[in-house]
This record gives C-alpha cells, sequence and structure tokens, in this order.
C-alpha cells in the first residue's frame, strides 16, 4: 500500500508492507473461524517507544511487554496481570512478560507473534515479572481466547 493523500493522486513515497507469512495466518484465521477470532490474553500493551523511554528515565531497562491494560474477565484477568498505572502524581510499575512458552519476549511483536502462531483454545506459558520486578518472576498458565469472546463480555 502507498500512502496517497490527495486522493490517489501521486505519492509521498511513504510504503506500507506487512509480512506475507502475518497475511497468511490471519486470513487462514478469518476464513477457519470467522472475525475478531485471534488469540488474546486479554490486555493491551504498553507501545515498545514508551516502555524504552521509561525504562531510560529510571536508569533501567525492560526488556518485554509492559502490561498497559487488562480486560476485565479475561484470562490476564483471572491471573491478576497489573497494569502501568498514574497513581498519586507517579506512576505505578505493572507487570512485564518477559517469555511466553519458553521463548524471550524482548518487544511486543514477539509476544504477539508467539501468540497468533499457537494452537486455539490450548494452554501456555506465560514469565511475568510482577510490577517490573526482577525477584518477583513468575511462570503463569494461560489459555488465550478468541478477541470476540472479550468483545461479547465487555
Amino acid at each position: 500500500m502507498i500512502y496517497a493523500p490527495n486522493g490517489g493522486v501521486g505519492n509521498v513515497g511513504i510504503g506500507f508492507a506487512i509480512p506475507v507469512d502475518t497475511v497468511k495466518r490471519v486470513v487462514d484465521q478469518i476464513l477457519t473461524y470467522g472475525n475478531n477470532a485471534r488469540p488474546s490474553l486479554g490486555v493491551s500493551l504498553l507501545d515498545d517507544g514508551t516502555r524504552a523511554n521509561l525504562g531510560r528515565s529510571l536508569r533501567r531497562t525492560f526488556d518485554g511487554a509492559m502490561v498497559a491494560e487488562v480486560v476485565p474477565g479475561s484470562p490476564a484477568d483471572e491471573l491478576k496481570l497489573a497494569p502501568t498505572e498514574r497513581r498519586f502524581g507517579g506512576l505505578m510499575l505493572g507487570d512485564l512478560i518477559t517469555a511466553i512458552d519458553g521463548k524471550p519476549v524482548k518487544h511486543n511483536e514477539d509476544l504477539m507473534c508467539t501468540l497468533e502462531e499457537h494452537p486455539r483454545d490450548q494452554p501456555l506459558a506465560l514469565t511475568v515479572m510482577r510490577g517490573c520486578d526482577p525477584d518477583r518472576v513468575e511462570t503463569l498458565r494461560i489459555t488465550p481466547v478468541a478477541r470476540s469472546a472479550l468483545l461479547e463480555s465487555s
């Protein structure tokens, strides 16, 4: 896809691409299971850039996917995953997902790709650093659900 701001006349040289293996995986899921069937843990993640900036400001490295929000009634909510949130004028660090099924998570994409390749309705191991505290690392069993199930529950 190429961005053309003038209704398709000319372009500004910005192109967008999606890897073919991602397209194939998503199309196969839609054809097999329908819309909003992609697997989800029930979390929103802090984007990688913001997570890196936060780490620099605290003079720490946060390798992983930082939980920003937890959907009520989701698998993540059942495991009591905690989001990073502003409290009392400061920031309360939430949980950091550092591995999924033993595969290290350095960036959000690592988590998302492994999750999307995981068989539907099968449990997986999630390694979580509670409150971004290196002394509080847990490995939890979680079963992803279809995104449509999360939409129905909210």
